[in-house]
This record gives C-alpha cells, sequence and structure tokens, in this order.
C-alpha cells in the first residue's frame, strides 16, 4: 500500500490489505468501499448508518465514472462487507439493532433486502470516514486498486 494510507488506523489498513489479497474480487470490493467513504463525504448518512439504496446508487455511479462493466449487482460486495470482514454491521428493520442474516445468506438483491435495507458501518471503521484525510486517503487507494484492475 502507498504512503497516502499512513492516515489509516490499524483497523483500516487490515481491511484494505485483506481486500487486496481477494483476487477474486479486484473490482468490486473496492466499489463498495468507494461507495461507502462517498456517502460519508456526501453527509447522506446517518452517523454511521448506510441505507442500501444510497450505497448501490453511488456504486452504480463509481462504476460508471471508471467506465466498468457490473457482471454482477451491487448487493454482492455489500454481502461481502457483511462477512468476515465486517465492514458492515446489517440492522434488523424492526427494532434498528445489529443482527445476523440468516443462513444460507441471501443470494439475491431482494432476499438481502428482505432481511436488512440499512447497515452501520463497524465502530472502528466509521470513526475514520468522520475524518476527511481518511476519506481522502481510501479515495486515492480506491483510485490506485481500479488503475491496477483496469486492462
Amino acid at each position: 500500500m502507498t504512503d497516502s494510507l499512513d492516515s489509516l488506523s490499524p483497523a483500516w489498513r487490515k481491511t484494505l490489505d485483506a481486500i487486496e489479497r481477494r483476487q477474486s474480487s479486484p473490482v468490486m470490493l473496492p466499489l463498495a468501499i468507494g461507495a461507502i467513504v462517498d456517502i460519508f463525504e456526501a453527509g447522506t448518512n446517518d452517523g454511521a448508518t448506510i441505507r442500501f439504496e444510497d450505497y448501490e446508487q453511488r456504486f452504480r455511479a463509481l462504476a460508471a465514472k471508471h467506465q466498468i462493466t457490473l457482471k454482477s449487482g451491487p448487493w454482492m460486495p455489500y454481502l461481502a462487507l457483511t462477512g468476515s470482514s465486517a465492514v458492515l454491521v446489517p440492522l434488523d428493520p424492526e427494532s434498528g439493532g445489529p443482527r445476523e442474516l440468516c443462513r444460507p445468506r441471501p443470494k439475491s438483491r431482494a432476499a438481502l433486502l428482505g432481511q436488512s435495507s440499512c447497515s452501520h458501518v463497524s465502530t472502528s471503521l466509521a470513526q475514520g470516514l468522520a475524518n476527511a484525510t481518511v476519506r481522502h486517503a481510501l479515495s486515492a487507494w480506491l483510485e490506485a486498486r481500479l488503475d491496477r484492475a483496469q486492462p
């Protein structure tokens, strides 16, 4: 990773390292992180809570900006970020509290939204997203990652 990431917390560096190692998703997970960063940059989130619809819109806009053709929907990397990386914590639509997604994990956008349409960015990562320097470093990482992934 680059020097610009020195401003990131150990939690963010660990998250980005894990994404860098996932060769199965060289574009989708970085776009997902970019969409989350954009939501915080625009201030459309409610604290650390993001709505799936906001995420989906920003994910598609980033893909279009970088001329990336999506082979699957934005829901798949969103779902991946609720898994072992624990970037996102799904919220129960009734109580608003954290919830685990039912097993087996959702296999479609509709199934995901049937369980949760909002997520909370994990506390260790959300604190950094409140800082413009951190958001800038994450955006720079995204640009570099997408540049390397393009043919």
